[in-house]
């Protein structure tokens, strides 16, 4: 997984000929010694003591998300939760339904609407992740 301090790329999931490349923000803020981290694209909050320890719960919880939605609940499962969490494409609605019929393959989400949430803090700091798995 690489990380970026404060890039300006846009959340994606690209998926294409076997693969899921995506990448996203997440925001974190120490507070009293501990840093709150949010993962706005997927919804994840959670602690951690450390920048270091974040930044693996960051992939950590990614991973769980992508493993649980695609090998335990299905693809149906993970197209529709990427539609339930924002995530959009050109012509989407036709697109989802071919996604869901498995009728095509290659598609590239955005999710736009990542505004820095309030409860974590005009000092809270903006990290840029990218990574690929298989699908």
């Amino acid at each position: 997984m690489k990380t970026f301090a404060k890039e300006d790329k846009p959340t994606v999931i690209h998926i294409k000929d076997g693969t899921i490349k995506y990448g996203f923000y997440y925001y974190s803020n120490e507070e009293e010694g501990l840093l709150s981290v949010y993962i706005p694209a997927y919804d994840i909050a959670f602690t951690a003591p450390n920048k270091e320890e974040a930044a693996k719960r960051v992939e950590m919880f990614v991973n769980s998300f992508f493993d649980t939605y695609i090998k335990q609940f299905g693809w149906k499962e993970f197209i529709l939760k990427l539609h339930k969490l924002g995530f959009k494409t050109s012509n989407h609605d036709f697109k989802i339904k071919q996604l869901l019929s498995n009728r095509i393959a290659n598609t590239k989400f955005q999710n736009l609407a990542e505004p820095n949430p309030a409860f974590m803090g005009e000092k809270s700091q903006r990290f840029s992740v990218e990574h690929e798995i298989a699908a």
